[in-house]
């Protein structure tokens, strides 16, 4: 672990050094890193006389911590808001989605990177995505994956497309949901649903040729990414599972993350899309469900029977009014979880501390004591939770001598003013005070990736130009906009008509008396 020299390329010293959520954070320590690994950890003093010409960064202001993994995205690039689409249900949102004006697949994931990094995140797993021929698909991929290595930051994409329930949720179900929509609709959902689309057999050959060439890498991993089994079919799913297990990579998809999505599964299948995919053999610790949220008891515990992982996205769970997923019970049950910001974070600004403390506030406001979740728990599905879920335990998540050497500098001046008491537990002041702007540097194997709060490989006022004139020139008109909402309305309409059924809460949070 050490170079030519055997000496570290530079030492990271803080006031206090957080190495997981769980140990005693200490005080007066550094970082010796070399070659992209954590060489040492070690009383500042110590370190300065083993290593007398090593230069230090930091100080006594900081402290630091590892990065956070950011377990579910998608690069957007430009929020939903800022295009015009408003927060609402999930299937509605989704048909406004395509109708609203995107970015270039590679601008996208550079703007997403940007916005990661300066939230103190070093790895991101993202579902990105597309339409359109096998060739337009994989073109897509690539940009997407020269955007984040662009940028810096540690990535394990996730590519997939839809490729059935297109507007209604259920199987073969959109025909006639499109054959009741008045007229001037229906051009346009037609238009929706006939768009080219690769075979699943020409998806798995394109995804085995970048499993091949980026797996390798050392940034840049790739995982099968169907959007959800409802949306490619059970059959297919069952192709790209075998496909995934016979190239060794894993799978992110999403299940039961809208009320919808519960619905639709008792109404196709008569069972739940996790019982569902559980009797077809096709959960495996190589899988990751992100949302959940409408999990019964019966998923939870197949989903602990397969050690299948889990990725917690509570902003954009109430955002998209999916609900709270019952993480308490996840947990209990000894699964894998980690935190995902989904591109969609309750402040619209993909701060990671925020999430933390949003995930541990809503467990939190539970009547039922038992569900108890505090901020450094909540920290742990930020960090070793999320890098168990990719499968880099003791590498990512954490700062131990070995470890890929991701991590954060977060300025502590306004945390603690205008006093603070000198007996507070540190991680517990960060995690309760922190945000996004407090982080003045990030480290990416060894590499500064962020330096007193600038980009080192991206240009952000630049990004920011190119991005306001795509947009500014792809605007849909006044009535295709109206139009797209209206189509929006129609299935929302369409979904609530399935009904309601009785439902029992997990927790009491409020109540008459």
């Amino acid at each position: 672990m050490t170079g030519k020299s055997g000496l570290p390329d530079h030492i990271v010293k803080a006031r206090w050094l957080v190495r997981n959520h769980q140990d005693p954070v200490l005080h007066d320590h550094g970082i010796a890193v070399i070659g992209g690994k954590i060489l040492a950890i070690a009383p500042l003093k110590a370190l300065r006389m083993k290593y007398p010409t090593v230069k230090v960064v930091g100080g006594d202001r900081f402290a630091v911590m590892p990065g956070f993994v950011n377990a579910h995205h998608h690069s957007f690039g430009v929020s939903s808001i800022l295009r015009g689409v408003p927060d609402q249900v999930l299937e509605p949102w989704i048909v406004e989605m395509s109708g609203a004006p995107s970015l270039p697949k590679g601008l996208a994931a550079q703007l997403a990177a940007a916005a990661l990094l300066r939230s103190g995140v070093t790895t991101t797993v993202d579902m990105c995505g597309g339409v359109g021929t096998i060739d337009e698909f994989a073109d897509g991929v690539r940009e997407t994956a020269q955007g984040y290595r662009d940028s810096g930051i540690k990535t394990i994409l996730a590519p997939g497309m839809r490729a059935q329930n297109l507007l209604s949720q259920a199987d073969g179900e959109d025909t006639q949901f499109i054959t009741l929509l008045p007229s001037e609709l229906q051009a346009l959902a037609n238009g929706m649903i006939c768009r080219e689309r690769p075979a699943v057999r020409e998806y798995i050959a394109c995804m085995g040729e970048f499993v091949s060439h980026f797996n390798d890498h050392k940034s840049t991993e790739v995982w099968f990414g169907p959007p959800g089994p409802q949306w490619c079919g059970m059959d297919a799913f069952a192709e790209i599972f075998e496909a995934a297990e016979a190239q060794d990579t894993c799978i992110q998809t999403h299940v039961l993350e809208s009320f919808s999505e519960r619905l639709e599964s008792r109404c196709s299948l008569n069972k739940s899309r996790v019982q569902a995919l559980a009797d077809e053999g096709l959960l495996s610790p190589r899988m990751c469900l992100a949302h959940m949220v409408w999990a019964s008891d019966g998923d939870i515990e197949a989903v602990a029977e397969y050690g299948v992982s889990i990725s917690h996205n509570p902003s954009s769970n109430l955002r998209l009014r999916a609900g709270i997923a019952p993480i308490r019970e996840f947990l209990d049950s000894e699964i894998t979880v980690g935190l995902g910001l989904d591109g969609t974070s309750l402040n619209d600004d993909d701060d990671m501390f925020l999430e933390i403390r949003l995930a541990s506030a809503l467990h939190n406001a539970r009547v039922d004591t038992n569900s108890e979740m505090s901020h450094s728990d909540a920290y742990g599905l930020a960090t070793r939770g999320g890098a168990r879920m990719i499968g880099k335990r003791d590498q990512v998540g954490e700062l131990s001598v070995g470890a890929s050497a991701d991590l954060i500098l977060v300025d502590l001046e306004r945390l603690e003013w205008p006093w603070v008491d000198p007996n507070i537990d540190p991680l517990s002041l960060i995690l309760a005070r922190a945000k996004r702007d407090d982080i003045t540097s990030v480290m990416v194997e060894g590499q500064w990736r962020l330096w007193e709060k600038q980009l080192v490989d991206l240009d952000l006022a630049e990004l920011g130009l190119q991005a306001s004139e795509v947009l500014s020139a792809s605007l849909p008109s006044s009535d295709r906009r109206s139009q797209t909402r209206k189509l929006a309305r129609a299935v929302h309409a369409w979904h609530e008509a399935w009904g309601q059924n009785d439902l029992e809460g997990r927790a009491v949070y409020n109540s008459r008396y």
